[in-house]
């Protein structure tokens, strides 16, 4: 066959007895080659220096074992091996094709992996590995990839591992990872990948999740459903996930959550009823969720739930009683919250309640800051000769929460009296708080006994 310089586009797809094509070494203006369903064809001449290759499609190709050399192909932009399931490896000198745009190796079950080469792919949009199923790992280079908005991993069931470079891909916006149940943990840095709007980690039925961090991930608007199937996941941080829209169903068979953190998750609307399923949580913010105006029922089931951080709420649900071991209860920006429930009495470990900006709640919620405790300091004074003598001073007694119209008891013990007439005064040290009335009741000692 006579010099090919003015071939631009060779199709001999579905020619299924084709073994062999021409050398095409001197088809340097070729933009287009499909050997699509060509199933028996074993192997592919090198291609010239110059070429102007824009596509190359060998899907099908089930026989291919091996790339040619494609020369310096930096024209290339779209390579399509999927289903080239004899293909053992791809070589190195693809990393000469910079202007790479889509690679397919869908199929490719007998790849074992990819050269670090990749790496130079840097206008690379879509990476297709699905069925990959001898891929053990994935070079560190393939962080170099940071156009890459699509990356389908699915299938890659003896892939355990992920680069910790995988954050670097920023602008990643679908990443699937269904049925890698050889993959054991991901890397902390994927909350890096600020862009990622869909994460598919449904039967990767080995990873041990303890911590997952999407952190300012801005364009994720919804959890897969396997969220749920990460049942040693203990924290899970979605904090400035401002599209972020609903949390599965699923998220209540995350059973070991402690850790919920959806702070200034602005486009949040609701949380499902499941959630009161995660009985371990002892940390959820819910700080800036501006869009949430309420809670389901469920969440008041939390006994373990140490901290909480709450926005923007119409009221408190007199349940709130129920979680007995909350210590710290931030309530801000209540702008329509009038009062608080009586039953915030019962939340016996409460140690710090905050009311930061509700100006609705009572006489004192007009303040930007409400204290959290006081400490009330109490003395005993006697009379004798007209004249009033300190006697002794008591304990200070810290009073939380901090109730208006409540009545907060306290017992002390005055030694070696020797007047039949004392007086008693009792101080808050508060700039805000006051006391309104009090009183006491002598307990003698036979009635303490």
């Amino acid at each position: 066959m006579g010099p090919l310089r003015h071939l631009k586009l060779m199709t001999l797809k579905h020619s299924t007895d084709l073994k062999g094509i021409p050398d095409l070494s001197t088809a340097t203006n070729l933009h287009d080659l499909d050997l699509n369903g060509c199933s028996s064809l074993v192997e592919i001449p090198s291609f010239g220096n110059d070429t102007s290759l824009h596509e190359l499609y060998f899907k099908g190709c089930s026989s291919l074992i091996e790339l040619p050399s494609i020369g310096n192909a930096n024209n290339l932009q779209k390579l399509v091996l999927s289903g080239c399931s004899s293909l053992v490896e791809i070589h190195p000198f693809i990393g000469k094709a910079i202007n790479l745009q889509q690679l397919s190796l869908q199929g490719c079950s007998s790849l074992v992996k990819l050269p670090c080469s990749i790496g130079n792919f840097s206008s690379l949009q879509q990476l297709d590995l699905n069925g990959c199923k001898s891929i053990v790992e994935l070079p560190n280079s393939i962080g170099n990839l940071t156009n890459m908005y699509r990356f389908d991993l699915e299938g890659c069931s003896n892939l355990v591992e992920l680069p910790n470079s995988i954050g670097n891909l920023t602008n990643m916006y679908r990443f699937d990872l269904d049925g890698c149940s050889s993959l054991v943990e991901l890397p902390s840095s994927i909350g890096d990948a600020t862009n990622l709007n869909y994460l598919n980690l449904r039967r990767c039925s080995s990873l041990y999740l303890r911590e997952l961090n999407l952190n300012s991930c801005l364009s994720l608007v919804e959890l897969p459903s396997s969220i749920g199937n990460a049942k040693n996941l203990k924290r899970l941080d979605l904090f400035q996930c401002t599209n972020l829209e609903e949390l599965p169903s699923s998220i209540g068979n995350a059973t070991h959550l402690e850790e919920l953190n959806l702070g200034h998750c602005s486009s949040l609307m609701a949380l499902p009823f499941s959630i009161g399923n995660v009985t371990n949580l002892q940390n959820l913010n819910l700080n800036g969720c501006s869009s949430l105006l309420e809670f389901p029922s469920s969440i008041w089931n939390f006994s373990n739930l140490r901290n909480l951080s709450v926005t923007n709420v119409l009221e408190l649900s007199s349940a709130i009683g129920n979680l007995s071991n909350l210590h710290n209860l931030h309530v801000s920006r209540c702008l329509n919250l009038v009062k608080l429930p009586s039953s915030i009495g019962d939340v016996i470990n409460l140690t710090n309640l905050n009311l930061s900006r509700c100006p609705n709640l009572g006489e004192k919620g007009a303040c930007d800051e409400v204290e959290s405790k006081v400490f009330v300091s109490s003395t005993v004074k006697n009379k004798q000769n007209c004249l009033i003598s300190v006697t002794q001073r008591l304990r200070n007694h810290h009073v939380h929460p901090l109730l208006t119209e409540h009545l907060y008891v306290f017992e002390d013990q005055v030694d070696n009296v020797e007047t039949s007439e004392l007086f008693f005064e009792f101080k808050a040290h508060s700039d805000i708080w006051e006391i309104g009335e009090c009183g006491i009741c002598e307990l003698l000692e036979d009635s303490i006994h």
